[in-house]
């Protein structure tokens, strides 16, 4: 299945089940938008996406707000 053409928005995607989600997405072909509390790893995430030929983009975010 193909995600191009496609928006993923990502809550927690700065680490863990968060981050794995955002990669797959991004793989299969997705812009994907992280949201995550931490600066240092949504934005790290996203940079890791885009340096691979990705696109993303990072929102510093509390959803439990």
């Amino acid at each position: 299945m193909s995600l191009k053409n496609k928006i993923s928005l990502v809550t927690g995607g700065g680490s863990g089940i968060g981050k794995a989600i955002a990669e797959k997405l991004s793989s299969m072909g997705s812009t994907v938008i992280i949201f995550d509390v931490s600066e240092q790893s949504g934005s790290s995430v996203a940079k890791q996406i885009n340096d691979e030929g990705g696109n993303a983009h990072f929102f510093k975010v509390d959803v439990s707000q």
